[in-house]
């Protein structure tokens, strides 16, 4: 699994010298022009190699599947595709018990209530 970090704590300042750019030469020592320094500053960031790992979790998408109420008492319609649990009586953005970001589009169903292959 990929690694992540967290930025605030992975920017830190960095020097010329900490670069390495390699020459024709081993012996010689590298060459900075104006031109490597500007290239330098405008695209490099620096990041410790010491960097601890930031606490992510792969993002889990589903939908609300929509049960009808046995009855005028059922106040909790909508399942979770990916938890299978009850959600509650309005559609959020993201499940309450998983955590799953609801952005996905339900399967079609035929005349049976069977799902298609779309």
């Amino acid at each position: 699994m990929s690694e992540y970090i967290d930025k605030s704590e992975a920017v830190g300042e960095g020097y010329l010298q900490d670069w390495y750019i390699s020459s024709v030469s081993e012996d010689d020592e590298p060459v900075w022009t104006e031109a490597h320094i500007e290239e330098l500053t405008r695209d490099f960031i620096v990041i410790p190699k010491d960097t601890p790992a930031a606490d992510v979790a792969p993002v889990v998408h589903a939908y609300w599947i929509y049960q009808k109420p046995y009855d005028e008492y059922t106040w909790r319609p909508y399942i979770c595709s990916s938890c299978k649990t009850h959600g509650g009586k309005h559609r959020t953005n993201y499940c309450q018990s998983c955590g799953a970001k609801m952005d996905l589009c339900p399967p079609k169903r035929d005349k049976n209530g069977g799902d298609t292959d779309v």
